[in-house]
């Protein structure tokens, strides 16, 4: 069977794109005419679309121009790139699955901070808590040393927007009791799903006093009120404190400051 032959207008126009897209893949090697006249004109065969709309796909899916380039090299082995495509979506749509789990998670902390009552204490009972953990070393002792370090495990590791992931502080109970809040025994990220597998603790599951803080008002009041609430109530409370900001909006600086969520175990 013949094949019909167009000309780069006509097939960038078939596939509803710019021709100068087929003009980059053809100077980069990712995608050539089939014909190449003196005067430069290049005429692409109608049976060429379906390997252009692999190659948009694999570059959509993240795949490099080098290993584009080396699955080219084995134009025989067109089943074993069609296998290399199937891993690659296998591996967009774990990434796109993480990424809907953390959305999710954002949403409902978003929501329950703007409901809650401030400085509020309620007793909640909370699952096991897989978390990545980032503790204070010689190179990052402070707090925007750790922070930072903290977020280059994360973007080192992670295959999901940084942007969706709660980065939060763990302070001890000594200093917060001694109304010292200068030291942070380390940084945490809740991790669940496929992102569970890079958590290095995991937050043992139990009663919980939390508490929402509006960040206008001193830090140390929130604390206070967790402290009262557990005399008052004659409960222990367990080594470490969690607080992680809760951004209710996106405007910089927030008008009435972020909310912070207060999180401390109750020793049974």
């Amino acid at each position: 069977m013949e094949d019909t032959f167009l000309t780069a207008g006509q097939f960038a126009a078939m596939l509803q794109i710019d021709r100068h897209e087929l003009d980059r893949a053809d100077e980069r090697g990712l995608f050539v005419p089939v014909k190449r006249e003196n005067n430069g004109h290049r005429w692409y065969a109608l049976s060429q679309v379906n390997a252009w709309l692999i190659l948009q796909s694999l570059q959509k899916l993240g795949v490099s121009e080098p290993e584009i380039k080396t699955m080219m090299s084995a134009p025989n082995d067109f089943s074993g790139l069609l296998h290399q495509q199937q891993r690659l979506i296998n591996k967009h749509i774990e990434r796109l699955t993480a990424l809907q789990e953390q959305v999710s998670e954002l949403i409902t902390a978003n929501e329950t901070a703007q409901r809650a009552v401030a400085d509020q204490v309620t007793i909640v009972n909370r699952a096991p808590q897989d978390m990545l953990v980032t503790k204070p070393t010689a190179d990052a002792a402070s707090e925007t040393a750790l922070i930072e370090a903290h977020l280059q495990e994360l973007t080192k590791h992670l295959d999901v927007p940084i942007t969706t992931l709660i980065v939060g502080k763990i302070r001890p109970r000594s200093d917060v009791t001694d109304h010292s809040l200068d030291r942070l025994t380390g940084v945490y990220t809740p991790l669940i799903g496929g992102n569970a597998q890079l958590a290095n603790e995991t937050r043992s599951a139990g009663r919980f006093l939390i508490l929402y803080h509006h960040a206008d008002q001193p830090l140390e009041a929130g604390y206070q009120r967790l402290l009262d609430y557990a005399d008052e109530n004659h409960l222990a409370l367990g080594e470490h404190f969690y607080e992680s900001t809760v951004p209710t909006s996106l405007q910089t600086p927030l008008i009435e400051g972020p909310v912070i969520r207060m999180l401390v175990p109750i020793r049974e």
